[in-house]
């Protein structure tokens, strides 16, 4: 792909967009390569935009580039806390916990990034609190940072507020994180049909 000489944000727009039309095609390792030129044009991981580092990321993770997809998605937490942008922090933290679910990477920053996150989400931003409270219950429900009360309680809470939130696809991640507790000894709660 030629880019625009000399002119940093128009290269930038271009590789972006190259990177969402081969995302559109599930050219990910395709993705991977425009987004990480934008990346490097924006200056590197300390000064990319931080929604951008969340798209190469997970462009990283579908392509099966789990640890740089990790790092990326720190990066944009990194980039978005310092910005304020409680959204991006939000993507990014929902993005490291499908990583650790690939890799098999300690959980425990991951827990404390989606917990950050879901005290930062302010009460508009509902679909992705209730996304991030399900990956939170399902981190919790696994490993040596087991917690599985409240995991079966955030899980629920999850399908409760998503379903009070009409997305239907917060509402299967919240009950596909319920549906994971199942291992758990402690009875299921079951909730009447809509």
């Amino acid at each position: 792909m030629a880019l625009p000489l000399g002119d940093r944000a128009r290269a930038l727009t271009a590789l972006i967009e190259a990177g969402r039309e081969a995302t559109g095609r599930t050219a990910f390792d395709e993705v991977v390569g425009h987004l990480r030129r934008a990346v490097d044009v924006a200056g590197g991981p300390a000064a990319a935009d931080p929604g951008i580092l969340c798209e190469y990321g997970d462009a990283l993770r579908r392509a099966g580039h789990g640890e740089d997809a990790r790092s990326a998605f720190l990066a944009a937490a990194g980039r978005a806390r310092a910005a304020g942008d409680t959204a991006v922090l939000a993507l990014a933290a929902f993005g490291a916990h499908r990583v650790t679910t690939m890799t098999g990477s300690p959980r425990s920053d991951v827990i404390v990034l989606l917990e950050e996150a879901l005290a930062a989400l302010g009460p508009r931003q509902r679909d992705m609190r209730w996304r991030v409270t399900a990956s939170l219950a399902r981190e919790l429900a696994d490993g040596p940072d087991r917690d599985r009360p409240r995991a079966i309680a955030l899980a629920t809470a999850a399908v409760d507020g998503a379903r009070v939130g009409g997305d239907n696809g917060t509402l299967a991640y919240a009950l596909f994180a319920l549906a994971a507790m199942r291992r758990c000894r402690r009875p299921m709660p079951s909730w009447p049909r809509p």
